[in-house]
């Protein structure tokens, strides 16, 4: 079985012919199907629990959500909205049953808010026995005097204060005014049952390498002008109330005192790492708008200041340990800078990769950190609301798996540029830095999920840390953030009730307010095992066992998370070819339409780094590992599948409008054959874009978008196309700037000219997904797949 895994599958050439390329399922028509449905019409949420249900709209379509009654797809979506009844149902089915949860994604402008609700010093409602929140699925009796919880069932008694007289129809005659039981998703203002400590706007801290690889590589330079930037803006970046401060290490450890009285930033050192302390006690952490001034005086001098250090050792863990005694009364985020292992004080570590142990059983030791120093700090952080984004720009191995647990543990992001090069890397190092500081934020948070009766919570996936069996403590989480969950039956449920789940995400915005976000998700049960293939989410279940394939990568070979994926897909497909098309010819290749490109996607899995055979950095495989932990739907289907827009054409999609805003051209599919060497092709794959010129493309449309006479003149090192006055540039710059619009993050730009520039050629060949790269090719990858299903169904 591993043998086959690595090779392609022998297939017989009369069975591989039968499969036409131009035939196959692909996720551009799919995708395409979907938006036609939803450009005239909105999204009702409650069509999912109608009897005439409708399943939500594909994560890649835009569509307007009307929250009325469940929480929109954006924050909660499930493997199956027809929930199996039995769990024997389920494993005959094969499919998984679970949650994919965004809590805090971003709501579009031109979508309702959602609304805010203050209870006061009583707080919200509740289950007295589950402690559930009150919701549109509960159950008023007695007049009004009592409600039924729809997640386990409680009888409750409404109080005074809450009561309200039901309609002849069993609502409440002020339903229309009680915003929690007509959303699926609601906001709450805590009281103080909710704070162990008073709430305040957040502080951030940067921890910046100044050692003499850092200085060399560019990161002082490059940190400070992003910095610099985001402080000198005009209308300030950061939220109203919020503080700063600013350490920098290398063998010593540097504080500033930056407060607004001085004339200028003062620094002191502390030489004694191993027993760090924070030397100012005034002017350490100050507000920004008041300190501005000494604030961009200290980037503009920091960089001179350590230009010529020599010291190539550095202790990061000290520096950080600083931050986190700073931090400790108030919690908040620490963004952490480094260029090299740390090698000195406390938390120094070792090199300890050793090829020997590449593609072996124990590689997976490399994922885990080697210095129980760093997960011990890294869980005290989780639980004192401090979050950790680390910036790491290594020349050589940095041990990501240990220094990286400081981000994965708390809520936190790991921006990783191995080899960093600031001419060609600087530009996405600047705007990450920025990108990590600007977009939407929760802090000091816990999450629990809860499930109506006979199901319950098993499992999360993602990145977090855990000091119960049901609460996820999270220090920090970016409204980009995912979270998997896995359900488990009780017993067996009834086809007459609805199932519902529940997500409460009590956290801290940025500006200091304590907030419960409740979103909850009501859906029917079915014992028909046609319904729940029917009524199945093929883009939920994709991240879903990405993430279970990411928790497997640290008890399992790589050899192995491969094939468990493969087997996945084959059992999944023999189980509806067993039991849901019985009456088609022994030898076809059958799919379901929910799940009809389950084996291409399977396929884009498998050829991800994260999962790659043979990858010779256990940096890069626990960076991308790290990533998938808690990537959203949207970005991996990205990922999965890239993005092609044809760009030769442009005459076909009209000309920008007023704001710049242009119609995207069309997108061909991610094999060879779709791209031809007179064309310009833009690849996106949601982490970045890729502008690809053929060899054979007209001088005059080089002229047009480049301002130069040929291709081989082209400099394939701008990250930005030049303004030019002609109808071609404005428009390939506005598809540019729309793509980078849909983002959620930035998308760095690469140039890449076929024939040319050889290696970056090579990595767009290998985002051609359909075709034979890292691994097997699309249609050999079905025929793989159909030969297994036809052995599982000869066997049994």
């Amino acid at each position: 079985m591993q043998q086959q895994q690595q090779q392609p599958p022998q297939a017989k050439p009369a069975s591989r012919s039968r499969i036409d390329p131009n035939q196959v399922p692909n996720p551009i028509s799919v995708e395409e199907a979907d938006q036609e449905l939803y450009n005239q019409q909105p999204y009702l949420t409650s069509q999912i629990s109608m009897p005439q249900k409708s399943m939500p709209p594909l994560v890649t379509t835009e569509v307007k959500v009307i929250d009325d009654g469940n929480c929109s797809p954006r924050f909660m979506r499930l493997t199956s909205y027809n929930i199996p009844s039995s769990e024997d149902i389920l494993n005959s089915s094969m499919l998984p049953l679970g949650l994919i949860i965004q809590p805090l994604a971003e709501v579009p402008p031109y979508e309702e808010p959602i609304p805010l609700i203050d209870n006061g010093e009583n707080g919200p409602i509740r289950c007295r026995r589950c402690k559930g929140y009150i919701n549109p699925g509960v159950a008023f009796v007695d007049g009004g005097r009592r409600y039924i919880c729809n997640l386990c069932g409680c009888d409750n008694v409404v109080t005074d204060e809450y009561f309200c007289n039901l309609d002849m129809n069993g609502k409440r005659c002020d339903l229309y005014r009680r915003p929690e039981l007509t959303h699926g998703t609601v906001e709450y203002i805590a009281n103080k049952d909710f704070m162990e400590r008073d709430p305040v706007p957040i502080t951030y801290i940067f921890v910046i390498d100044v050692s003499f690889s850092a200085s060399l590589n560019g990161l002082i330079s490059k940190t400070c002008e992003a910095l610099k930037g985001m402080f000198s803006q005009e209308v300030s970046q950061f939220p109203p109330g919020a503080k700063v401060g600013f350490i920098t290490y290398d063998r010593n450890v540097y504080f500033y005192n930056i407060k607004a009285e001085l004339d200028q930033p003062q620094q002191l050192i502390v030489p004694d790492v191993d027993d760090i302390f924070i030397p100012i006690n005034d002017g350490f952490i100050v507000e920004i708008e008041k300190s501005k001034k000494n604030i961009i005086r200290l980037l503009d001098i920091l960089p001179g200041m350590f230009e010529n250090n020599h010291i190539n050792d550095h202790s990061l863990g000290a520096a950080f340990q600083a931050a986190t005694i700073a931090l400790k009364p108030t919690g908040g985020k620490i963004s952490l800078f480094a260029s090299s292992i740390p090698s000195y004080g406390p938390g120094a570590l070792k090199v300890r990769q050793d090829a020997k142990l590449l593609g072996t059983d124990k590689e997976r030791s490399l994922y885990e950190p080697q210095d129980n120093w760093y997960k011990q700090i890294a869980q005290k952080c989780a639980t004192g609301g401090i979050t950790v984004d680390t910036f790491l720009l290594p020349a050589e191995f940095i041990d990501v798996a240990t220094v990286g647990i400081l981000a994965s543990l708390t809520g936190g992001n790991i921006y990783f540029y191995p080899q960093f090069d600031q001419t060609k890397d600087s530009i996405r190092y600047i705007n990450d830095i920025i990108f990590s500081l600007r977009r939407s934020f929760g802090y000091d948070a816990l999450l629990r999920v809860r499930a109506s009766d006979g199901l319950r919570v098993e499992e999360y996936l993602g990145n977090f840390y855990m000091t119960n069996s049901t609460d996820l403590e999270l220090p920090g989480l970016s409204s980009d953030t995912a979270f998997g969950v896995t359900l488990k039956y009780d017993f067996k449920l009834n086809d007459n009730l609805d199932s519902a789940f529940q997500c409460a995400l009590l956290y801290t915005t940025v500006t200091g307010q304590r907030r419960i976000r409740i979103h909850t998700l009501t859906v029917s049960s079915t014992s028909l095992l046609g319904d729940v293939f029917k009524f199945s989410e093929l883009d939920t279940t994709l991240n879903y066992l990405v993430k279970s394939a990411v928790a497997e990568m640290f008890n399992q070979s790589v050899k192995n998370v491969r094939e468990n994926l493969t087997d996945e897909c084959v059992k999944i497909l023999t189980s509806y070819r067993k039991h849901c098309a019985t009456s088609t010819a022994p030898g076809q290749l059958i799919l379901p339409e929910s799940f009809k490109l389950l084996p291409l996607f399977i396929l884009c899995i498998l050829k991800l780094g994260a999962f790659r055979l043979d990858l010779d950095s256990p940096d890069v495989r626990v960076n991308a590992l790290r990533l998938l932990g808690n990537m959203n739907t949207p970005t991996l289907m990205s990922l999965l599948y890239p993005k092609i827009y044809d760009l030769n054409n442009l005459e076909e999609i009209g000309d920008p409008d007023a704001n710049g805003n242009i119609k995207l051209p069309s997108r061909v599919r991610a094999y060879e054959k779709s791209i031809k060497t007179n064309g310009i092709y833009l690849l996106e794959n949601g982490l970045q874009m890729i502008l690809w010129i053929g060899k054979s493309v007209p001088e005059q449309y080089i002229k047009d978008i480049f301002n130069v006479e040929s291709i081989d003149k082209v400099d394939s090192r701008m990250h930005l196309l030049p303004i030019l006055d002609n109808p071609n540039s404005k428009k390939v710059r506005a598809i540019l700037a729309k793509v980078q619009s849909q983002s959620k993050c930035f998308l760095e730009l690469k140039i890449i000219r076929n024939q040319i520039d050889s290696l970056m050629d090579i990595r767009f060949n290998n985002s051609l997904v359909e075709d034979k790269t890292t691994y097997m090719s699309y249609v050999e990858y079905l025929c793989y797949i159909h030969k297994h299903i036809q052995n599982e169904i000869s066997n049994n």
